[in-house]
């Protein structure tokens, strides 16, 4: 679920398989993206069109990374429905987001983290354990594991 293909580089350096997904009209960036790496690139990787909410016909992931997703409070639910689709209580999923200081991204954030609170216990990676020079106060990193029901 990264919807630029940024974090598909380190992941795949592991020469894992990997699925980027972004909305349908994104997916040719995506692409582009993942050719003009293709010489640094281990594993598999897919480029599949996701509009969350809508059923993605994919077994369960082993592994999500979102990485600046939430945006836009009309789409926090359908976002949760899916993670919670994607999902097993195995699966390690982990959430990068910057916080940002308007209103309305401050009320998303908190609308996105309640619904998921329903479905994920969720921990901080304290900053102190982030890598110096990538972390920041302003950004987030969320470990989260889907509750057995």
């Amino acid at each position: 679920m990264c919807r630029s293909g940024c974090c598909m580089f380190r992941v795949n350096l592991r020469s894992a398989n990997v699925i980027l997904t972004d909305l349908p009209e994104n997916l040719l960036q995506l692409k582009q993206n993942v050719d003009e790496n293709i010489p640094w690139l281990k594993g598999c990787v897919q480029t599949v069109a996701l509009t969350w909410g809508i059923t993605f016909e994919s077994e369960p992931f082993d592994f999500l990374l979102m990485a600046d997703c939430i945006y836009y409070p009309e789409v926090v639910e359908k976002l949760v429905k899916t993670l919670i689709e994607l999902t097993t209580p195995k699966t390690v999923l982990l959430i990068c987001q910057e916080l940002r200081e308007t209103e309305k991204q401050k009320n998303t954030w908190k609308m996105f983290l309640n619904l998921l609170l329903e479905h994920f216990e969720v921990s901080y990676v304290p900053e102190e354990e982030q890598h110096p020079i990538f972390s920041s106060s302003d950004i987030i990193l969320i470990n989260a594991k889907k509750k057995c029901l």
